[in-house]
């Protein structure tokens, strides 16, 4: 795929999700993306834009979203990396506990090597998802190795 192709899908994953982020919450406050947006103290058109227009462009600014969190007290919305980041870690979480690795070593080792094995499961994609098992089995030894230290 070409390198604009990947960013283009990217942008237009985070739009859907800043569109079906701000759809949720007007759900949630019973107010239409125009109220919310006044209320934020952003113009009125910042979201009803992007919810009504499926071809719209922009994905919301980090300064527009902190705005309706902190008018409205909401969690932001959850950014594609991140999710995968948090599937990564469940993955990984798993993993370790199927071979009772998660008391090997100190929980700050453990911890450390949660991080990196999700981090590495997270950006390897399909392609490498396969080989996660061994490098599981890698870790589960380097864990071994700071309990015997």
């Amino acid at each position: 795929m070409p390198k604009d192709e990947g960013s283009s899908n990217a942008a237009k994953e985070l739009i859907r999700l800043h569109r079906e982020w701000t759809l949720e919450i007007a759900r949630q406050l019973d107010l239409t993306p125009t109220q919310i947006a006044r209320q934020a103290g952003l113009a009125s058109t910042t979201l009803s834009r992007l919810v009504a227009d499926p071809d719209h462009q922009h994905a919301l600014s980090s300064t527009t979203i902190d705005k309706i969190v902190r008018k409205f007290g909401v969690s932001p919305p959850i950014s594609p990396d991140y999710k995968a980041f948090r599937e990564a870690v469940e993955q990984t979480v798993a993993a370790l506990h199927r071979r009772s690795a998660l008391q090997l070593a100190s929980p700050s080792d453990v911890a450390r090597a949660v991080v990196e094995l999700a981090d590495w499961l997270s950006k390897a994609g399909n392609g490498k998802a396969e080989q996660f098992e061994g490098v599981v089995s890698f870790e589960v030894e380097r864990l071994k190795t700071k309990r015997s230290t």
